[in-house]
């Protein structure tokens, strides 16, 4: 397992302890997909957020999980990407990238658990279906 928070790490050196842990304890995982998420989530978690930041990573035989603990209890708001003025994807990435992706609050703010299981495969551009059945549903 691997436990980060922002009162020891910043993002720099948690997107660089992500790859480690992912290379020595998950070598099914695709690093980069996973890299990418982990960046989004921590970066939405300090843009978006007064407080502070916990990233925890476990991985399994059967899935690995990311999961991005912050102080909002804002829920991350799907927008069309805007290539002019920046933002938008990063949630569209998210839930392309993983298996599965869901929302909890929290009693001071909330999670976000990104989790992919080995075998993980889509078709270019095509989100699957359950990271949309569950973070459709987290949301309503």
């Amino acid at each position: 397992m691997l436990v980060l928070d922002s009162s020891r790490s910043d993002t720099v050196l948690a997107r660089r302890a992500a790859v480690r842990f992912l290379r020595a304890r998950c070598p099914w995982a695709d690093v980069n997909d996973v890299l990418l998420v982990v960046s989004e989530l921590l970066g939405n978690a300090v843009r978006h957020t007064e407080g502070g930041w916990l990233l925890r990573m476990t991985c399994r035989r059967e899935s690995l999980v990311v999961e991005v603990y912050d102080s909002s209890s804002s829920r991350p708001v799907p927008r069309c990407g805007d290539s002019e003025n920046g933002g938008g994807f990063g949630w569209g990435i998210v839930e392309q990238l993983t298996s599965s992706v869901t929302v909890r609050s929290h009693t001071v703010g909330k999670s976000v658990r990104a989790v992919w299981h080995p075998g993980h495969l889509q078709a270019p551009g095509e989100a699957p279906v359950e990271a949309h059945a569950q973070s459709h549903a987290q949301a309503a």
